[in-house]
């Protein structure tokens, strides 16, 4: 819990999201008269940024300008085919608020990228699930890289003034998942993360004005872990053979070239 008192103060009235909503258009709206959609960028950050751990990250973008915010790839090697199979896989089970049916190949290489990061770590698997479950709520697992509330940016829509990060960092998948596991690790030590309802977790560790918008994209979050957490690397090709078996275009079934 975070014990700044202007930030405490800042959250004792959390606006409703019809609010937010009006207020992050209007700034988008005068971003376009001006100098274009980057210019909601421009809002001036929170001046206090807290010590420790990192305080608030940001609301959920609204579904209704979603589409609208620049984002980037997540991805070095962008979308892959398995990627496509992936979102092909778990589309039709998918059911969440924010992203469900409409879940893409671009998303799955998000929550790849998140997924990837948390096993490297030697992390359990529910880890991957809350950072994905917090990924899905706050961005709809876009790297947005305009910020539309304050100065959030990124998957987990972390706050530079709020001490997450630069701005660089936090449109960086990777340094933004680690930060997000940072914060979890502290605030839930000894693996206490490993029990409990994951909504509850991701609020924790999100400080969220929306503090029940997670619960509904665990099972989103679930199913995009589970089909990406046993993937195996790509195979290398043998050397010196005639013919080499491998997956050259990416869609992750075996390919035959002599």
């Amino acid at each position: 819990m975070n014990t700044d008192s202007s930030h405490a103060r800042r959250r004792k009235t959390p606006r409703t999201t019809a609010s937010r909503l009006l207020v992050v258009l209007a700034a988008l709206l005068g971003g376009f008269l001006s100098t274009g959609i980057g210019s909601a960028s421009a809002q001036v950050p929170d001046p206090t940024p807290t010590a420790g751990i990192p305080g608030a990250a940001g609301p959920p973008v609204p579904a209704a300008i979603a589409a609208s915010i620049p984002y980037a790839a997540c991805a070095p090697d962008g979308e892959t085919g398995t990627d496509t199979a992936i979102a092909d896989q778990v589309r039709p089970q998918m059911n969440g608020a924010r992203l469900g049916t409409s879940v893409n190949a671009y998303n799955v290489s998000c929550a790849r990228i998140i997924t990837t990061t948390t096993k490297n770590r030697n992390l359990d698997k529910r880890a991957a699930v809350i950072a994905v479950t917090t990924a899905i709520t706050e961005s709809t697992l876009h790297n947005y890289t305009v910020a539309v509330d304050h100065d959030s940016l990124g998957l987990f829509q972390q706050r530079p003034s709020q001490g997450w990060g630069t701005s660089d960092q936090l449109t960086d998948p990777v340094y933004a998942t680690n930060a997000f596991l940072n914060a979890m690790l502290r605030k839930f030590p000894n693996n206490s993360w490993m029990s409990g309802d994951i909504g509850s977790i991701c609020q924790t560790v999100q400080v969220s004005a929306v503090p029940d918008a997670y619960a509904k994209e665990v099972h989103d979050a679930q199913l995009l872990v589970d089909a990406l957490w046993t993937m195996e690397p790509p195979s290398t090709p043998p050397t010196g053979a005639s013919g080499m078996r491998a997956d050259f275009n990416g869609d992750g079934l075996g390919d035959v070239a002599a």
